[in-house]
């Protein structure tokens, strides 16, 4: 210890017990705080449904070089077709689900499967193709490609 360096006595110094629970507090309002920036992370990402999305509506005739049968490419089949300006979409022998624009070549299911025409229509990709009813798959975030 330097010269002229003053100690206090030791009743003065706070109780080894205190200096824990005070470390121990500050430490836990760190990981509180930190935990919150997290859940303000979570709460900031906005997750947009199929059935909230922004639908365009297609010129007469625009979907027709869409509305054919495909072989994915885990070898089923989808079929697209239009009726009275509603789009759908049919996988194998399955129910018929309706399928809605978002883009002139972009479509999307109220589930939140993803269609993607691209070359005119000859070929699909299908993102989160688990969503589609038959897809049978436990598989998530799977994605096709499908050509004609």
């Amino acid at each position: 210890m330097k010269e002229g360096t003053v100690v206090p006595p030791p009743s003065q110094y706070p109780a080894i017990g205190e200096v824990i629970m005070k470390t121990t507090a500050r430490c836990a309002v760190a990981l509180l705080a930190l935990a919150a920036t997290g859940a303000m992370a979570q709460q900031s990402t906005v997750q947009i449904r199929a059935s909230e999305a922004r639908t365009v509506t297609l010129r007469h005739g625009e979907f027709n070089d869409y509305a054919s049968l495909y072989q994915l490419s885990n070898g089923r089949y989808i079929k697209f077709s239009t009726q009275q300006r509603r789009y759908y979409a049919k996988l194998d022998k399955g129910e018929r689900i309706e399928i809605r624009p978002i883009s002139r070549t972009d479509f999307v299911t109220a589930a939140g499967t993803h269609i993607a025409f691209r070359d005119s229509g000859d070929e699909v990709t299908i993102s989160n193709y688990e969503h589609l009813p038959m897809a049978g798959t436990t598989l998530s975030n799977v994605t096709l490609v499908a050509s004609r």
